[in-house]
This record gives C-alpha cells, sequence and structure tokens, in this order.
C-alpha cells in the first residue's frame, strides 16, 4: 500500500514537471495550504463523476489541486473587492 502512494506521488510530481503553468505554490496569497483531505475529495467526486473509471487518479488529484486553488483565489478576490 504504502508503494502505491509513493508511485502516486512520483507520478504527480512528475504530471507537474510536464505541466509547471498549471500548479502554483501550495500556499494561496492568504498563506492558507491546500489541505490533502480537500484535494482527495475534489479528486473523488472527479472519479465518481466519470463513474468511476480507473487510471486518471494522477490527472484527477492534479486537476483537484488547481480547482481548489482556483476557488480559492476567486474568493479572495470577492472577498477583497478586486471583482464585482
Amino acid at each position: 500500500m504504502k508503494t502505491n502512494a509513493l508511485t502516486s506521488r512520483a507520478s504527480r510530481q512528475a504530471l507537474r514537471s510536464q505541466h509547471p503553468e498549471e500548479i502554483e505554490p501550495t500556499n494561496s496569497a492568504s498563506g492558507t495550504a491546500v489541505s490533502h483531505d480537500d484535494i482527495a475529495t475534489r479528486a473523488y467526486y472527479s472519479y465518481m463523476s466519470k463513474g468511476s473509471q480507473s487510471g486518471f487518479e494522477d490527472r484527477d488529484w492534479l486537476d483537484a489541486e488547481a480547482e481548489i486553488r482556483t476557488d480559492r483565489r476567486l474568493s479572495e478576490a470577492f472577498d477583497i473587492g478586486k471583482i464585482a
């Protein structure tokens, strides 16, 4: 089980290096870290919405991570009045 987690982590890191423009630092502008549980939950819902098809775990993870960061950036922008 631990090997799968390490392999999956290595795969995500490899995807990040291939697509660095899609990935931001772990912390948002407000300094709030994106939690592993938040990403896992979002990735799980993505997996379920695709009919539970395996083989997309790494892409689902990276998409979930990017979606959460985008949501937080938009929320922060609304909060400080940058977006009306």
